[in-house]
């Protein structure tokens, strides 16, 4: 998929909260480790809440934010690159999966930031930074929830 409209940043940012939700699902799934699969399964359900969240920022906004180009931004800084099936397998040290996961959520940040320091319109602008401040927001949660589960 070519991205080229914020419409299209919105398709596959949501595309990646739903892949890495299943991603991380199967990875509970195949735990021997209580601690871990709980690890697991709740960045799944962040994942997924994720996703429901920014299909409903879309929702909210005009058919003229979505159709502003952004390609030449994106040359830049580009998302296709983004692979969930990169992420570490559960055999390996469940906080690297997490660095992993933490690192892909701050490459749509930046470039959630990016978009939203060069758009020219208020409705593009506003579609950003709802963007940005969900992703900035949901991140902090997860690093903190998944923080709170490794003390317990």
């Amino acid at each position: 998929m070519r991205t080229e409209t914020l419409q299209d940043i919105i398709a596959r940012t949501r595309d990646f909260h739903q892949q890495l939700h299943q991603r991380l699902k199967e990875g509970g799934n195949a735990s021997g480790s209580t601690r871990t699969a709980l690890l697991f399964d709740y960045l799944a359900q962040f994942e997924q809440t994720l996703a429901e969240l920014v299909t409903a920022i879309e929702r909210g906004a005009g058919g003229g934010a979505l159709n502003t180009w952004c390609y030449e931004y994106l040359h830049k800084h580009p998302i296709d690159h983004i692979d969930v099936n990169e992420i570490p397998t559960l055999e390996e040290n469940p906080n690297r999966v997490m660095e992993v996961v933490m690192g892909y959520h701050n490459d749509v940040i930046g470039l959630y930031r990016f978009l939203h320091r060069r758009m020219e319109t208020e409705s593009s602008r506003e579609l950003m930074a709802n963007l940005k401040t969900l992703e900035e927001q949901q991140a902090m949660q997860m690093m903190q929830a998944a923080n709170r589960l490794e003390d317990a």
